[in-house]
């Protein structure tokens, strides 16, 4: 009598250890070489979770390295993430036969967004109108626009104006006179990330 039979599929071992770190790509994941544990493991795949603000999932387990058997490498690197923005990673091994692991331990990774530097040099000239602010240009090459904010002493900062990056200097025109106001500027980047406002500068006006 002949018997023909599949192979069983090869239970392999789970990867361990797994750790992301901040890369200048993006993320760049690491974790045991499970092929020194069982030489069946031949490749990896790396699975991630997107969230949204409220940590709700918006992207689920997505398979980041569309070749099965990724060359047997214990590492990888997310050049596709979004700044600010949370994600998991987890990683199953794979072997022969379409065999796989059982999906490792997630781990969860945030590339922050970089606060833009505030411009330098700002100064304020009395006109007949109002104020003239001047200020340094950004080095930056990413900024939109820069927001113009004006208080009195004791109360709270005001918006007066957001001009185009092009721009360093801006008339705020006042009716109000006799008053002492102080001014700071911010710069915002192309992504919508405002920096910290500059150092505060005061006029009698």
């Amino acid at each position: 009598v002949r018997v023909i039979a599949n192979p069983l599929k090869k239970e392999l071992p789970t990867p361990l250890n797994l750790q992301v770190f901040k890369h200048a790509k993006g993320a760049f994941l690491v974790w045991e070489d499970m092929s020194e544990v069982d030489p069946h493991v031949i490749g990896y795949q790396v699975y991630r979770n997107k969230f949204d603000k409220n940590g709700q999932i918006i992207e689920n387990s997505k398979i980041l390295n569309s070749n099965l058997f990724y060359g047997g490498s214990n590492s990888f690197i997310d050049s596709t993430l979004e700044k600010g923005v949370m994600y998991s990673y987890a990683i199953k091994a794979t072997g022969i036969e379409n065999s796989t692991s059982a999906l490792g331990n997630k781990v969860s990774f945030l590339l922050p967004e970089m606060s833009p530097y505030p411009p330098s040099g700002l100064k304020a000239i009395g006109t007949k109108e109002g104020v003239l602010l001047q200020w340094d240009n950004t080095i930056s090459q990413q900024v939109k626009s820069y927001k113009i904010y004006r208080e009195k002493l004791g109360k709270k900062p005001k918006l007066v104006a957001e001009i185009d990056s092009k721009n360093t200097f801006y008339e705020d025109k006042l009716s109000d006179k006799a008053t002492t106001w102080f001014y700071t500027i911010s710069v915002v980047t192309l992504e919508g990330v405002e920096s910290n406002r500059s150092d505060e500068v005061g006029i009698n006006y």
